[in-house]
């Protein structure tokens, strides 16, 4: 198995995740539905792009390379969580990975660039 399948297969969670207006300077809005009730959603990102990095404290793997901490969460009711985040200007033009999880469970990554 190559590494893209790998990558594509780890992701391959039921939780929904979006990131909308990540513009620099501006505030970005990070969604997640699909979780658990109640439950702790985390927030990652990386700057190097994918690789599978496990997460054994959550049973779950993450398709980011050196994944870093954005935020933690605690999705409503319906399974659904937000977040709104600024996005510091001098991130302008840096391209960034994203991804949701939460305990056995991962979102597809995100690849974009910061406008």
């Amino acid at each position: 198995m190559n590494l893209h399948r790998a990558v594509l297969e780890a992701a391959s969670g039921t939780l929904g995740f979006a990131v909308t207006n990540l513009t620099a300077g501006q505030t970005a809005a990070f969604d997640v539905s699909g979780a658990r009730p109640g439950g702790v959603v985390w927030l990652a990102f990386s700057l190097t792009g994918t690789a599978l990095t496990p997460v054994p404290q959550l049973s779950a793997t993450l398709s980011l390379a050196a994944p870093a901490p954005l935020a933690s969460l605690l999705a409503d009711p319906a399974g659904a969580a937000s977040l709104a985040r600024t996005v510091p200007p001098a991130v302008q033009g840096a391209a960034v990975w994203f991804q949701a999880v939460e305990s056995g469970n991962a979102s597809p990554f995100l690849a974009t660039t910061v406008q």
